[in-house]
């Protein structure tokens, strides 16, 4: 990635890259956010749409864990982290997960992340 790229254009970029489903090129942009930037929530968030293989669940579980703790607000990173356990067979951490994110997302109208996203994988 070329490192002349800003963080906000790194971000737009591994956005892009998201929405099209190229998850190479947007993890690649993410990565390189995060390496500028490693205290934003967003680029958390993004990084954790990683497909669902065995590295990618934890690297996605890790990376929902510290958008979480950037931000404990944020109920869709909550619910995504839900799914994560849940894919992994760790029912009772999902369950426990999920309803946190109910109890944030309750005080939230926010239907979607800053990503454009669905709120859950």
């Amino acid at each position: 990635m070329a490192n002349s790229l800003s963080f906000e254009d790194l971000c737009q970029t591994g956005r892009g890259h998201l929405k099209a489903g190229r998850l190479d090129e947007a993890l690649a942009a993410l990565q390189e956010a995060e390496r500028l930037n490693e205290l934003d929530a967003d680029v958390h968030e993004g990084l954790a749409y990683d497909p669902f293989s065995e590295e990618c669940l934890r690297r996605g579980g890790q990376a929902f864990r510290a958008g979480d703790a950037l931000d404990p607000r944020r109920g869709n990173a909550w619910i995504n982290l839900g799914a994560v356990y849940n894919r992994m067979g760790n029912y009772q951490k999902a369950s426990e997960v999920l309803r946190r994110a109910v109890q944030i997302e309750k005080k939230s109208s926010a239907g979607t992340t800053t990503w454009g996203l669905p709120t859950s994988i």
